[in-house]
């Protein structure tokens, strides 16, 4: 038996669980190396290829400036209220007054990265008494499917949940009073920082009540008077962030779901290991869970009834949960991310033979080297399409309004599968580069349609005209619906339902930039009557919009020299 598990003499059991010495010198060593190569890859870096991040950052960048920003103010209006969701919203602007945006915006991805990591080793040492060396496991999914997609509010909730039922599971019998208001609070700030964090917490704290109850049950005690009483605390939790809900806006928002099949959902599963190369991703799903399993038969591995009622419920959610709901996307892969923490979490070694603990230790520690090694290149490669889209996009001014637009896979599947950087994708996830567009917003204050300005889940939102050139939330269309002669007569209803500023798109905007713009076959040939290709490499091509009005003028010119011509 390791130092981490071996029991002092003479000590108490706390669910079920033997408390053990306090953590070693080794222990907080290896808790520092995790923290220092898990913030690494954010500093060497300039721009992260996290998926939403850059859309972030221009909404921070349009909060932090106001109204001194006279070309986004005219067309973003700030507006606060009940809204939940906006961790960043509320941190990040102040943050502005005193470091550059970048800086800013690193330092709350690695809040993003860390605190769903201390979350998870605060609620192991709570849980089992003892601070255990598998909590800190955890780092194998700090950069997960969600992290990577810049989940970024989710995943401070996500930390700050666990962190709540930590406090929770220590003190609930000691000081249930204090217990009942610090969580309550907790879960008004989850509410704040996004809803699904409050959701997490309710399956945290119900699961463990349950398991309270039935230890209680189990020695002979009444079940009813112990059901009133945590039912009553729970309540106490957790009705404040109902009542904001119902008053908030978001919940007015149309119920619309759209699902995805199970065959896809099993994916899904491995969402806390994927990032950018599907073999590895997989292969370490695939060997943590074989792992698992296999110290829990061999009576290796201590999995409280707590853990085992929060993963069923988890993982009956995942599969019920539409993939979209109310505006918001990967709703159902919210699940597996929590799960994942749950796995170092909710689970301790017991009794393991040195050997053993040695060996998976170091497979362990290997495992998380070769990953992060694979992240830092990926990322480091990544700067190349930064630079390129900077370079694509330098010509355009202040305050112009750029229609966005991509290659995607339906457009020339070769080159997704051969030609596209690894950056660019998140294993069997969402493609990584379509936010690059908000570097518009940040380094020339020009407009383009897919900002975050939603008012149920954003404090701003965009100021008429605007409102009918953007889409708060959405994907960008595809460039070959660019050479439609009459979108509003024969594009699909489909596409124009999901970006309906594509309608007679040519006279409302003055640029048009292709993202992934290596997937094109020929620029050139992309609605030639009505685009100007300024700008163009593998990552993006800029094009100046032939106006109808500028073309009318241009031929009225042309028809007049040559009559005087003739005259």
């Amino acid at each position: 038996m390791t130092d981490a598990t071996r029991a002092l003499p003479g000590s108490s059991s706390r669910h079920g669980m033997v408390i053990c010495q306090p953590a070693s010198a080794s222990w907080w060593a290896a808790a520092a190396v995790l923290a220092i190569i898990l913030v690494l890859p954010l500093f060497v870096v300039e721009l992260p290829p996290v998926l939403d991040y850059p859309n972030h950052l221009a909404r921070m960048k349009i909060l932090a400036e106001g109204p001194a920003n006279p070309i986004m103010s005219r067309i973003y209006a700030i507006d606060w209220g009940l809204i939940p969701n906006i961790a960043i919203d509320l941190i990040m602007p102040p943050m502005l007054k005193v470091m550059p945006l970048f800086t800013a915006g690193k330092i709350m991805l690695a809040v993003t990265v860390l605190l769903p990591v201390l979350g998870a080793v605060l609620f192991s040492r709570a849980l089992f008494g003892h601070w255990s060396f598998w909590s800190l496991g955890c780092g194998l999914v700090a950069y997960n499917g969600i992290t990577l997609l810049g989940f970024m509010n989710f995943q401070i909730g996500l930390g700050l949940a666990l962190v709540v039922a930590a406090g929770w599971i220590e003190f609930r019998d000691r000081a249930p009073v204090a217990t009942v208001l610090g969580c309550a609070l907790g879960a008004v700030l989850l509410f704040f920082l996004h809803v699904f964090a409050v959701l997490f917490l309710a399956v945290l704290l119900g699961s463990h009540e349950l398991m309270q109850l039935y230890d209680g049950w189990r020695s002979g005690k009444p079940v009813r008077p112990a059901l009133v009483r945590s039912a009553t605390m729970l309540g106490c939790v957790f009705v404040l962030p109902v009542v904001f809900y119902a008053m908030s806006a978001l919940s007015g928002n149309a119920p619309e779901a759209r699902w995805r099949s199970l065959g896809r959902k099993s994916y899904g599963l491995f969402l806390p290991f994927l990032n950018y190369r599907v073999n590895l991703d997989l292969g370490t799903g695939f060997l943590i869970g074989a792992g698992i399993l296999f110290s829990w038969w061999r009576g290796w591995m201590r999995v409280p009834l707590s853990t085992v009622i929060a993963m069923v419920v988890l993982s009956v959610a995942y599969v019920l949960s539409p993939f979209s709901l109310k505006g918001a996307s990967f709703v159902d892969l919210r699940m597996p991310a929590m799960m994942g923490f749950l796995l170092f979490a909710g689970m301790a070694p017991v009794a393991i033979p040195r050997r053993v603990a040695q060996v998976g230790g170091l497979g362990l520690g290997a495992l998380f080297a070769v990953r992060m090694a694979v992240l830092v290149l990926v990322w480091i490669g990544s700067q190349a399409d930064v630079a390129r889209v900077r370079q694509a996009i330098a010509p355009v001014q202040p305050g112009s309004k750029v229609l966005l637009t991509i290659s995607d896979w339906e457009d020339n599947p070769a080159y997704w599968r051969k030609g596209m950087e690894r950056s660019r994708r998140v294993t069997k996830l969402a493609s990584t580069f379509i936010h690059l567009a908000a570097l518009l917003t940040i380094e020339r204050n020009a407009f383009w349609p897919l900002l975050f300005a939603e008012p149920a889940k954003q404090p701003i939102q965009a100021r008429i005209p605007y409102q009918d050139l953007s889409i708060p939330e959405g994907w960008p269309p595809s460039y070959e619906l660019l050479d439609k002669e009459r979108p509003d007569e024969v594009m699909d209803p489909d596409d124009l339902e999901e970006a309906p500023y594509l309608n007679r798109w040519d006279r409302k905007y003055d640029y048009v930039l292709i993202l992934n713009a290596g997937g094109v076959p020929d620029l050139r040939q992309v609605a030639p009557t009505k685009l100007e290709l300024i700008n163009a490499n593998d990552m993006a091509a800029l094009f100046r919009v032939r106006h109808p009005w500028t073309a009318q003028h241009s031929s009225r010119e042309d028809l007049l020299s040559r009559t005087a011509g003739r005259s």
